[in-house]
């Protein structure tokens, strides 16, 4: 097997597209993938021409495959978006910053990686994120870190159970910040976004935003994030028009 071959074997083993994550109703892109990151070798930056940031250089191999696995299903879509730059670096929040045109976003848990793309002229913000399901004691000692009473009332008539419901809570706040911090500009807590309501027929849970940090440019009064239970993690997507 030639050196070629042998690269595409091994990145084949450690990469999976999967097409199962999809927001039919949405005006984006999503492209997702399965990654081991025991498996993850430096030289895939290289191999697939993509900016390998020196302060990555020195986190520990499983943060350096969690970034390369995001950044490259990132230049997939901004291939796929025809952008001419497929370089998506960060601020100083660590925060992506995407070229001129559009807006995205990225998340990832140990095996699993999401990238969204939008263009600026069909969304407005964007913001993604996956996280595992909680051990329900877990999701219990996390839930009033991240909801007050009001919205743990909200959360218990649901009926769902707390490893679901405070899975779905986080993750959604998450997916708001990574779509409204663009704007903001600064790190915001979870209280600035309070749950109204879950509709799980529709896939749904709607969240009230803090007036304070109304944006004059988008309507982000009332929030309704999308979301996908799936056997090991949910998904949140926040699509802002």
């Amino acid at each position: 097997m030639g050196d070629a071959q042998q690269q595409a074997s091994e990145f084949a083993d450690y990469f999976q597209l999967d097409d199962s994550l999809v927001f039919p109703d949405l005006a984006l892109s999503i492209h997702a993938a399965h990654f081991h990151s025991q498996r993850y070798q430096d030289h895939y930056f290289d191999q697939n021409s993509i900016h390998f940031p020196p302060a990555r250089k020195k986190a520990v191999n499983k943060r350096r495959s969690e970034f390369f696995t995001g950044r490259y299903l990132a230049k997939l879509a901004l291939t796929q978006a025809g952008s001419p730059s497929h370089d998506v670096p960060a601020d100083n929040n660590r925060c992506p910053l995407w070229p001129a045109g559009f807006r995205g976003s990225i998340t990832h848990t140990d095996n699993y990686a999401a990238c969204v793309l939008a263009r600026t002229d069909q969304l407005s913000a964007v913001g993604i994120d996956i996280q595992d399901w909680m051990e329900e004691n877990a999701a219990q000692r996390l839930a009033p870190r991240i909801l007050n009473e009001k919205e743990q009332q909200v959360l218990a008539s649901s009926a769902l159970s707390a490893s679901v419901g405070i899975s779905l809570c986080f993750s959604a706040k998450e997916s708001i910040f990574k779509a409204l911090y663009p704007y903001i500009g600064h790190h915001f807590g979870y209280a600035a976004a309070k749950l109204i309501s879950i509709d799980r027929r529709e896939n749904k849970a709607c969240f009230a935003f803090d007036p304070a940090l109304q944006i004059a440019a988008i309507d982000c009064a009332t929030l309704n994030v999308a979301f996908q239970e799936r056997p090991h993690h949910i998904v949140t997507l926040l699509a802002i028009a």
